[in-house]
């Protein structure tokens, strides 16, 4: 064991990768947060969540909290990111609040206890964060206890209980809070409050309930799940649903052209949103422009656009799959029979439907023209 003092709010940068790296060779690491002292191990890595039992001296039957460093990040761990969800990590984000959601494969039933959901936050602590960082990838974190003794507020009493089990502690000094975090369940359908904190009831039900959810945004930003059971309703009704995807990063009017003629096609339109994390691998460094909630909301608020999912995938294929529109639309030159998609929709008994640019306008309409123009590179 190692223990290394860290400047609290300005930690040095050497110490960070240090730990990191210990945490991606799968050892586990005791480092600070606002609340308590905590014990971190690669979330994604099954021997090192097993290695954080262990040393805890808990039953693997009981699920692990996770840690990521931002809301972007949600899609790491998450398979359905509702806009409940988002609106709560966006006011309460960094800071004591635990959000449980459902998982997605990635999330191992050893890190969930067997559920197919996970508590998920980010903590608001110099030091936490940058380690969250520098690994760009979420960790497991529990408090820094034995299990059923007090948890930790101080490196010392954290290494106390587990320090022989540990490779790195990165003692910052006492924690600010000492109190757990508040938890809200939203993966169930009303959310349940199921651990007060810091945060109260009332601030939870104020941003849960309606008074701070875009109204919108919460009618028509779906969960990949729920849009699934909407749109076998819909059909069930004879109703004919049209689907389309893409970044939409910086909406313009060639896409609202485009979105008013993909509804002209049936009568229900879905629009699946490339996550953040799509966007980067696809467009490269520097996008998106617009985070995925924000390109979501915006999308969902125009009259033509009934319903509005987000999909981390890089092609819409196993959303396709999952929903089962009538018609799938593309933009631009394409022939139907070329585009990936058109095997998945034949398969599923829809269609491919191209809308060329010059019916749409949309040509030289483009998120890339206006950065350019905005600046001033053309």
């Amino acid at each position: 064991m190692k223990v290394i003092h860290v400047d609290a709010k300005n930690p040095d940068i050497a110490v960070i990768k240090e730990a990191a790296d210990a945490i991606r060779r799968g050892e586990l690491v005791i480092f600070p947060t606002e609340t308590v002292y905590g014990l971190a191990a690669d979330a994604l890595n099954e021997d090192a969540v097993r290695k954080v039992f262990q040393a805890k001296g808990r039953s693997e039957s009981h699920p692990l909290p996770v840690q990521v460093a931002g809301v972007e990040q949600l899609s790491m761990v998450a398979s359905d990111v509702s806009q409940k969800a988002i609106c709560l990590a966006k006011k309460y984000w960094p800071g004591p609040l635990t959000i449980v959601i459902k998982k997605n494969e990635s999330v191992s039933d050893l890190v969930s206890g067997g559920l197919d959901s996970v508590g998920v936050r980010v903590p608001d602590h110099p030091v936490a964060l940058a380690l969250l960082r520098e690994l760009d990838s979420p960790i497991v974190a529990t408090s820094a206890n034995l299990t059923g003794k007090e948890p930790p507020k101080t490196a010392e009493q954290a290494v106390n209980q587990i320090g022989d089990k540990v490779s790195i502690v990165l003692d910052a000094g006492e924690c600010e809070i000492g109190v757990a975090s508040t938890v809200v369940d939203i993966s169930v359908d009303p959310p349940k409050i199921l651990r007060i904190g810091t945060i109260d009831r009332e601030q939870i039900e104020q941003v849960i309930m309606e008074k701070n959810i875009h109204r919108a945004a919460e009618r028509k930003v779906e969960s990949r799940s729920e849009l699934k059971k909407i749109v076998g309703q819909a059909k069930s009704e004879g109703k004919k649903v049209v689907f389309t995807n893409g970044c939409f990063d910086i909406l313009h009017i060639g896409h609202v052209r485009y979105l008013q003629d993909a509804r002209a096609l049936g009568d229900i339109l879905v629009v699946g949103v490339n996550s953040d994390r799509s966007v980067r691998r696809l467009k490269g460094e520097g996008r998106p422009v617009v985070a995925q909630s924000e390109r979501a909301e915006v999308l969902a608020a125009l009259e033509c656009v009934d319903y509005v999912t987000i999909f981390d995938e890089d092609t819409p294929i196993e959303l396709i799959m999952a929903i089962m529109p009538d018609i799938h639309v593309k933009g631009g030159d394409y022939r139907p029979e070329d585009l990936p998609e058109a095997e998945v929709m034949r398969k599923i008994g829809g269609v491919v439907h191209v809308i060329p640019y010059s019916d749409t306008d949309s040509h030289g309409h483009s998120t890339t023209n206006l950065i350019e123009k905005v600046t001033g590179n053309r």
